[in-house]
């Protein structure tokens, strides 16, 4: 929440010339992780509370549209280890949040639980088919039919 507040004058800035903002993992990143270790009774709230953070005391921009790249968590589970040998901020394969399937899992489950409250903002975008993960150029496809559909470009 604070590298967003930190960012949003210059993001501020950018929409005020006209331009787009691309960001990957914006609020929603946040939320479903956050959400899925909150009690499903309370997770709407807590998703409520996060929105009001956010937006209306960080006064961050509150994003257009939420572009979803969902992938089942055995497809994601697999893939994480096969290529993955650490990274710059920790030499295991899985971070902290990566280590537990079953919390991957639920994380994934708040991206779709989001996408279904809020369907004027969110694209969801399935990139396994088959058992497969689709090209790169279909996922690139179907993303910008996706935002002609809603007059964003």
């Amino acid at each position: 929440a604070l590298d967003r507040t930190q960012a949003k004058d210059e993001i501020y800035d950018y929409l005020s010339r006209g331009d787009y903002v691309l960001a990957d993992r914006y609020t929603w990143s946040n939320i479903a992780f956050r959400a899925a270790s909150v009690l499903e009774k309370d997770r709407d709230q807590f998703i409520d509370w996060v929105d009001e953070v956010e937006y209306n005391v960080n006064k961050i921009p509150r994003e257009d549209i939420v572009i979803v790249l969902y992938a089942p968590i055995e497809y994601v589970w697999d893939k994480m280890s096969q290529k993955r040998t650490g990274r710059e901020y920790t030499k295991n394969i899985r971070d902290i949040h990566e280590a537990d399937k079953n919390y991957l899992q639920a994380a994934g489950d708040q991206y779709l639980h989001l996408a279904k409250k809020y369907p004027a903002k969110a694209i969801l975008i399935k990139c396994i088919e088959k058992g497969k993960l689709r090209s790169i150029e279909s996922i690139h496809f179907e993303i910008l039919q996706k935002l002609k559909e809603r007059s964003v470009i």
